[in-house]
């Protein structure tokens, strides 16, 4: 899109687990975005030829599934695909392929075509897509659910918060490949991974055989404060007005609404010297809710700067509204470092850690000599930075990190990088990865991990950019 109040210095953020078709053939303003279950009519399938599978996947009796996300135009096309999860790589390439060419009739609200997120799940193997198109399928059933614990830091606070999170049930009735889609606050994204990773399920089957099946279910966090002496709060609220000093084609009717706020990495160094500091960051939500153009205003330190900017990078929004279509804004946010930010605390693990760093000798372990060895269970990709995306070039960082004895990654630090944005984009991905929690003789210990993370474009040319190795 060619905004003319916004020139091509913008700085377009991409997240690796997006693959991009490329900008759309006509103006994003033509018709608003609309989630799937907000529709009037949802797009009705007219032309989804099936996926090729990967040579020899097919002859070795496989199973696979990759969900996708959509974005599906007026005309009913798909002009965006993205990877929300895949069980094997192979696959990926093969479902975006395939997506792309994709027709439906177009969807609908309020009776006029729109733009709508669509995600939908393709399944690889006996039984699955591709193999039998008129199989009789039956969803899966919940056997086992576990609620969710209210994070402790916010209940002096009493916040409401939701969180949408999407998964795979395989074929053995358990939760694989959760993706969070949308998080009013980051400190209830860990717990509703975590209950969902134990809940169990009779698996879903096509004609009597158990398949990979693609879900989205929304956890609720609320407390209820018999007295009333609580209020709930938002981590961020944005301006109902934009402000008066912005062009007239930035103002908004309605502003943007946040589907996924995330936390900032505290920069390693600065947090232990115990070092306070501020950045005032400046940034645009385009029309299909992504945040652009990130700019550092000020920062006491430039590692707040850095690690601010990468916070906003993976922040995803509702977009604002004008005249009844999407628009372009721009928003400021002022974020705060120190140990007990209103908005994202430290949590009580991490300032353990803290206190358990200083401690000579450390009882912080090395990985290895584990009961069992530590497995991820919820590794979300960094956000690819244009710095390192538009310039189709090779990035990679290392990050240590400590895997507490819950399995969450608590401050992540950067030891090396050949860039400095993908770098703070690394740390700032990893401080939300969840592993099994580690024992060591049966009694629960803390890590210390230490693993390279690269970036790997493909070579030049036409065609969606390739996922971080």
């Amino acid at each position: 899109m060619a905004n003319p109040r916004f020139p091509s210095r913008f700085r377009s953020w991409a997240t690796p687990l997006i693959v991009l078709a490329g900008l759309l053939g006509g103006p994003l303003e033509a018709a608003p975005v609309v989630d799937a279950n907000l529709l009037d009519r949802r797009p009705v399938e007219v032309s989804c030829p099936k996926p090729d599978y990967p040579p020899g996947f097919r002859e070795s009796a496989q199973k696979g599934l990759v969900a996708l996300e959509l974005l599906i135009d007026p005309a009913g096309r798909v002009a965006e695909a993205g990877v929300m999860a895949s069980t094997d790589p192979r696959l990926s390439a093969v479902s975006v392929d395939a997506a792309l060419k994709w027709t439906y009739k177009p969807p609908t609200k309020s009776g006029e075509p729109v733009y709508a997120r669509l995600r939908v799940a393709i399944g690889f193997g006996p039984g699955e897509y591709g193999t039998d198109e008129k199989a009789e399928f039956k969803p899966p059933v919940v056997t086992y659910q576990e609620r969710p614990q209210y994070p402790f830091a916010l209940r002096l606070s009493g916040i409401r918060g939701e969180v949408v999170v999407a998964f795979t049930v395989d074929p053995q009735g358990r939760v694989i490949q959760p993706v969070v889609i949308q998080s009013s606050h980051p400190d209830f994204e860990a717990p509703s991974i975590e209950a969902i990773l134990n809940w169990t399920f009779k698996p879903g089957s096509r004609n009597g055989q158990a398949v990979y099946t693609r879900m989205e279910v929304p956890v609720i966090f609320e407390l209820t404060f018999p007295d009333g002496r609580f209020r709930a709060s938002e981590a961020w609220r944005i301006p109902d007005r934009a402000s008066t000093k912005l062009p007239a084609d930035l103002q908004y009717d309605q502003p943007p609404h946040p589907l996924y706020i995330g936390a900032p990495v505290y920069p390693y160094d600065l947090l232990i010297e115990g070092v306070k500091g501020k950045a005032r960051i400046a940034f645009a939500v385009d029309p299909l809710g992504r945040t652009q153009d990130i700019r550092v205003d000020s920062a006491t330190k430039p590692e707040f700067g850095s690690a601010a900017a990468a916070m906003v990078a993976a922040w995803r929004f509702d977009p604002a509204m004008k005249a009844g279509k999407p628009s372009w804004c721009v928003l400021e946010r002022e974020q705060d470092f120190s140990r007990s930010d209103d908005d994202f605390p430290l949590s009580d693990s991490a300032l353990r850690l803290l206190g358990e760093l200083k401690k000579v000798p450390c009882p912080i372990l090395a990985a290895g000599g584990l009961d069992v060895p530590l497995k991820g269970r919820y590794q979300p990709s960094p956000i690819v930075p244009a710095s390192v995306g538009t310039a189709n070039s090779p990035a990679s960082a290392t990050i240590s990190f400590i895997v507490d004895r819950a399995g969450h990654a608590q401050l992540p630090r950067i030891v090396s990088c050949t860039n400095e944005d993908f770098a703070w984009a690394a740390a700032t991905a990893v401080g939300r990865w969840q592993f099994n929690a580690p024992t060591r003789k049966g009694r629960p210990v803390d890590v210390q991990v230490t693993i390279p993370i690269a970036f790997k474009p493909q070579s030049p040319g036409p065609g969606p950019q390739a996922a971080p190795q």
